[in-house]
């Protein structure tokens, strides 16, 4: 997907999303371009549905990381 410089994201298999922050990369502004659909987030439990093009920062937790599977 479409993260920028400052983030690597990847949809595999069309059920699991994985966005992470480039270590030492700055990515409050960086935008990912996201699959639509009701989304688990596996980390923490929540679950979350996303537009079309999401800010990295509000996908990510404090380390850097997302790990989400679809509902």
């Amino acid at each position: 997907l479409d993260a920028g410089a400052g983030a690597c994201a990847f949809v595999r298999g069309g059920d699991v999303l994985a966005v992470a922050a480039v270590r030492g990369a700055p990515f409050g502004g960086t935008l990912v371009d996201l699959p639509g659909g009701r989304w688990r987030d596996v980390l923490r439990g929540d679950e979350r549905s996303f537009g079309p093009r999401e800010p990295v920062a509000r996908i990510v937790d404090e380390q850097g990381v997302a790990v989400f599977e679809r509902l």
